[in-house]
């Protein structure tokens, strides 16, 4: 059953579509969630089942000969058809660049599996019996067919290059899924016939559950799988946990708890817990289980990926089911439409889905891309002072330009002034996104910091860009002289030291100027201006009284006040 078959394919396109492109894009805001929704597909036939990964999305439409289903594949940009065959392609799943799905082209008419590497299409099993709905994982993949003992279903794995049977039972096992080379399934194999979860590491097949009670749909991520059983009280669905070591059981309600997706410690579920009992979504973190729906409508068919989820719900206009996107703090309607909108999926922040949008209702592909990345910083051009120099003015006025977002657009930004140079801003907005500048209030002395975050239209933060430091120094600086009381002289002339100080407590002293004058009531006379030195030589005459003052200026410009003065008697 090993038998690869390969055949290169030229890709029919059947549509050029931009994101912005032919069907049009629509953009929408809930809260802090910013969408673009983009319609793929308007046919007159169904299309139906996307699956997505990052901006790729394959789903099966009735376009082939005799109306049969076909695979089409939308690489971000533009839409192609994958097959186009006499028999029915159904299933599609993807991971990447690659695709795999299921289609009835065997021998007598079974399903057999196909895989897309991107460019070719290979065949990867030819078998008399039927195998079905296979799951990707990069280049594995895996599926479950009619090929063991007296015709029971069994797992296949595909590494990329080999076929590999998991399985060989007297029971069957179902619907596996894959983690990279891990795999989860069930299959029959537990007391009286219950259906039992098994695990694949890659090398070893680990019974995870061998209870009294049937428990089936595994998911995988990594070494966590989830899946419902019929454990609770009496006999209600609950969902249990494996980390790679234990098992958990995060429900133990009086309803139904079913239909659980994982993405890495995440889980997401359905349950039968509202008014009335209608059905909820149920949110696990790893620790706490947070219900994320109370309605008086149906919530189904969660999807997960990391703290992103999707559903329908019927809670649009005339109870339509509509499109339901949760990203960790806030839930929001991503559609409102008419016609109904069904089977979610989501890979990061791109959602695709199908709804009855086409020509004469027919079912077609949407797709949202929502804001979750950050926009870019501003760059600084300037400020007034500049920074890493000395200033007395204590306002500043930085200039900044350029701050972009890809998606829903810059909305603005959060500023903060600090001595420290790792600040956050807080995320409450306070310029405009038209703003080029940023102007702060009166700073105290020292080195102080601009910081800058920019939030976009979706909500989204950037981390921030810090600028400085701006050194400023208000602060006058002080300074004394001192000078002899008494000199004799020795003629008409005599020579004595003077001797002057500072202190600055900011950006420390520069210079000084000093002066003098001849008797209490004369008038001050310039000595020594804008000096570094702290003393020099006085030439004075006999018989006079000398007085002496001295100021300091610091490298921030600021001047102090002029000293005391002293006296010195020439005898």
């Amino acid at each position: 059953m090993s038998l690869l078959r390969t055949r290169k394919i030229n890709l029919l396109l059947v549509a050029v579509l931009s994101v912005a492109g032919l069907l049009g894009a629509a953009s929408s805001v809930w809260g802090a969630v910013w969408w673009q929704t983009t319609q793929l597909t308007a046919n007159s036939f169904h299309e139906s089942a996307p699956q997505i990964s990052g901006t790729n999305i394959v789903w099966e439409g009735f376009s082939g000969p005799a109306a049969t289903r076909e695979i089409y594949l939308f690489n971000g940009s533009t839409t192609a058809a994958l097959t186009a065959n006499a028999f029915d392609d159904d299933y599609p799943q993807i991971s990447g660049n690659n695709a795999v799905w299921r289609g009835a082209g065997g021998p007598a008419g079974t399903t057999e599996i196909y895989f897309y590497n991107g460019s070719t299409v290979t065949t990867l099993t030819a078998n008399t019996f039927n195998d079905y709905i296979p799951q990707i994982s990069g280049n594995n993949a895996v599926w479950y067919g009619y090929g063991g003992p007296s015709s029971t279903l069994e797992i296949y794995f595909y590494n990329g290059s080999a076929v590999t049977t998991l399985t060989a039972n007297t029971f069957d096992d179902y619907q596996p899924q894959i983690s990279g080379n891990k795999v989860a399934w069930y299959g029959g194999g537990g007391p009286s016939g219950t259906t039992e979860i098994y695990f694949y590491n890659g090398s070893t097949v680990t019974t995870l559950t061998a209870n009294a009670f049937s428990d089936v749909e595994p998911q995988i991520s990594g070494n966590n799988v989830v899946w419902d059983g019929v454990g609770g009280p009496s006999s209600t669905r609950e969902i249990y946990f494996y980390n790679g070591s234990t098992v958990t059981t995060l429900t133990a309600n009086t309803f139904n708890d079913y239909a659980p997706q994982i993405s890495g410690n995440n889980v997401v579920w359905e349950g039968a817990g509202g008014s009335g009992g209608t059905s909820e979504i149920y949110f696990y973190n790893g620790s706490t289980v947070t219900r994320l729906t109370a309605n008086s409508f149906d919530d189904h068919y969660p999807q997960i990926s990391g703290n992103n989820v999707v559903w329908q719900g019927a809670g649009g206009p005339g109870g339509t089911n509509e499109i339901y996107f949760y990203n960790g703090s806030t839930t929001a309607a991503l559609t409102a439409n008419s016609f109904n909108e069904y089977n979610p999926q989501i890979s990061g922040s791109n959602v695709a889905w199908s709804g009855y949008g086409g020509p004469g209702t027919s079912d077609e592909i949407f797709m949202a891309r929502i804001d979750q990345v950050p926009p870019i910083d501003p760059f600084v051009t300037g400020s007034t002072p500049a920074k890493n120099t000395w200033t007395n003015d204590n306002t500043i006025l930085v200039n900044f330009i350029g701050a972009t977002d890809a998606m829903s657009g810059v909305d603005g930004f959060s500023v903060e002034w600090s001595g420290s140079p790792t600040s956050v801003p807080d995320a409450v907005k306070d310029l405009e996104e038209s703003a080029g500048s940023a102007a702060s209030p009166a700073q105290p002395d020292g080195d102080r910091w601009f910081h800058l975050r920019t939030v976009d239209n979706g909500g989204n933060w950037t981390s921030t860009i810090h600028y400085g430091p701006f050194k400023i120094d208000t602060t006058k600086p002080t300074a004394s002289v001192r000078a002899p009381a008494k000199v004799s002289a020795s003629g008409s002339t005599a020579r004595f030291r003077v001797r002057w100080s500072g202190a600055d407590t900011g950006s420390g002293v520069k210079n000084y100027d000093v002066h003098y004058k001849i008797g209490k009531r004369g008038a001050w006379k310039r000595w020594k201006t804008g000096v570094s030195s702290l003393r020099a030589r006085f030439t004075a005459r006999t018989g006079k009284t000398y007085y002496f003052r001295a100021r300091a200026k610091d490298k921030a410009g600021n001047t102090g006040r002029w000293s005391r003065p002293r006296r010195t008697v020439v005898q």
